[in-house]
Order: C-alpha cells, then sequence, then structure tokens
C-alpha cells in the first residue's frame, strides 16, 4: 500500500546502490532510493536516530523483489554541486552559508557521535553525502557504511575491511583499522577544507606532500600569503582573513595524524558557532545566489 501511495517522477541520478528518483507521496516531493542487497542496518539506524541534520527515512518498502527507501527530498541537492562548480555563477554560497553548512554537518556528526546509543560513525563524510534543503541548510545522508563505534576499550573498534572514498579517511584506518568518532572528524576537516576553498581533496594535496595536515600547516606557517595559495582569490575577498586563519587552524586540528589530538564534534560545534557568530555580526546581508533544483546521493 505504501509504494502504491508514491509516484515517482523523473530519476535524476543513479549511484554506487541504487538509483534515487524524485517522487510525490500526498502531493510532496520525497526522495526514492531503489536498493539492491541488505540494507537493514541502515535502515536500524535511521529508524532510531531523530535530527534536523540527518536526513529523515519516511519509509520502506519491497516491490518486484526490490527495496525502496523513501527520504525527505532536499531541494538544492549535493553539497559538492555548489562548492565544486565554479563555471555556474548561479551556484554560488557566501562564507556566511558556508560556515552554517559546516556548523550543520559538525552538529549533526555530534548527535551521531553523543546522542545515539551506542555511539555510531558515519564513516563515508564527504561533500557528495550533504545534502541541501530548500533553505540551505545542511543534511548528512546516506548511512549504508554507518557503524557503532563499541571496541574492546569502548573506543576503538579494530576492522580488517576498510571501506570508504579516497582522500577523506584517517591514517588511523588506513593503516591499522582503527575505528572511532575520530574518523569522522578527519573526514569533516578534509569536508571543511574543500568548503572554504572550493577544490576537491585531490588537488589540494600537491607534490610536496604526503597528506593534507602537512599542506595546511604550512598555509597556517605563512600566515595571510599562505592564504593567497589555498583559498581562491575570490572567495578569500569574502573571509576576513584573520577568520580564514581561525577555518584553517580548524581544519589542521581535525586533521592531525594522531586521533586523540583531534577535537571531538562538540567543541568543533562550538567553534563553527563562534566563527558564524562573528561572521554575522560583521555581516547581516545574505550573498546567496540562488538557482534551479540540483542532484545528490541518499
Amino acid at each position: 500500500m505504501f509504494f502504491a501511495a508514491i509516484n515517482i517522477s523523473s530519476t535524476y541520478n543513479n549511484h554506487i546502490k541504487g538509483s534515487v528518483y524524485r517522487g510525490l507521496i500526498d502531493g510532496d516531493f520525497a526522495a526514492i532510493k531503489k536498493v539492491h542487497g541488505d540494507v537493514s542496518k541502515e535502515i536500524q539506524l535511521l529508524n532510531k536516530v531523530n535530527h534536523s541534520n540527518l536526513i529523515r527515512l519516511f519509509g520502506v518498502c519491497i516491490n518486484d523483489g526490490n527495496w525502496y527507501l523513501v527520504y525527505e527530498y532536499a531541494a538544492n541537492g549535493a553539497l559538492s554541486d555548489w562548492i565544486f562548480n565554479q563555471d555556474d555563477s548561479r551556484k554560488f554560497l557566501s562564507s556566511k552559508h558556508r560556515i552554517q553548512i559546516a556548523l550543520d554537518v559538525a552538529t549533526g556528526l555530534n548527535y551521531l557521535h553523543s546522542f545515539t546509543n551506542p555511539p555510531h560513525i558515519h564513516k563515508d563524510l564527504k561533500t557528495s553525502n550533504v545534502l541541501l534543503d530548500s533553505d540551505f541548510r545542511a543534511k548528512i545522508t546516506n548511512f549504508a557504511l554507518a557503524r557503532s563505534t563499541e571496541g574492546r576499550d569502548g573506543e576503538f573498534a579494530l576492522t580488517r575491511h576498510i571501506v570508504g572514498t579516497k582522500g577523506y579517511m584517517a591514517p588511523e584506518y588506513l593503516e591499522n583499522g582503527l575505528v572511532s568518532t575520530k574518523l569522522d572528524v578527519y573526514a569533516f576537516g578534509v569536508l571543511l577544507l574543500e568548503v572554504i576553498t572550493g577544490k576537491e581533496a585531490a588537488a589540494l594535496y600537491g607534490n610536496e606532500y604526503t597528506n593534507l595536515s602537512d599542506a595546511v600547516s604550512n598555509v597556517l606557517d605563512n600566515g595571510k600569503e599562505g592564504l593567497k595559495h589555498l583559498i581562491e582569490p575570490s572567495m578569500l575577498e569574502n573571509y576576513p582573513s584573520e577568520l580564514a586563519i581561525v577555518v584553517v587552524q580548524l581544519i589542521n586540528s581535525c586533521l592531525k595524524k594522531n586521533p586523540t589530538a583531534r577535537p571531538a564534534m562538540d567543541e568543533i560545534s562550538q567553534s563553527l558557532s563562534r566563527i558564524l557568530a562573528t561572521l554575522s555580526a560583521g555581516d547581516s546581508s545574505s550573498n546567496m545566489s540562488w538557482s534551479q533544483t540540483s542532484t545528490g546521493s541518499y
């Protein structure tokens, strides 16, 4: 009966695991993800979480042997479409909106890490797994790799099955299979770096650095001059240089090689709240350019 109530309209993307469609349920848009394989863990997690910065699962159904996961619809699609699409002048996020989106993501992760029992990690945080609603507020999506962090000592778990997205995976996970909330912290540092630079992580390493933390540390060592090489000039104009350095310092702390040296998401959320308050006090106007509906993964 639930499937019969769904009117699937235009297809708007195919993804690694299944296809996502835009549909109608009782006149309201929804995102319908057609999935093959076991989705029980993702369904179980999404059924017990309730946070505005995590995508909501409305329902699940099976039709002709296929699973269909029905999510809330995020009208402005993936964050990656907005920060990497520099050729489209209609897609522009002001510095204030970028920090608000980062704060939304940090708040959602903090909920996963601190307010689910047991604590969970996303394990595949990246800009294409952050969706923007009609008000450009962020929602973390795609919980296919999410898992509990319960380990022998309550903090770290071990795995031999290394999966994730290249460039976002923390060193201790790649090298030793260590799983903790600090994996998401590292990935968040990469995401925040991409958000303020408008460049994908792979392009930020350069030839002389083996990891991002070295590249970010070099920027901090060179102060305002270093920022010019990290942040595009058009974007740097929208960031007071002193505030940009504070953001880069926060990114650097997230990318520490030692996971215990990285801050918790609660600390990160508080830091971003202060940064956003400073930006808001300095500029109450919004430079957001609105555009047509985009796409993203669920």
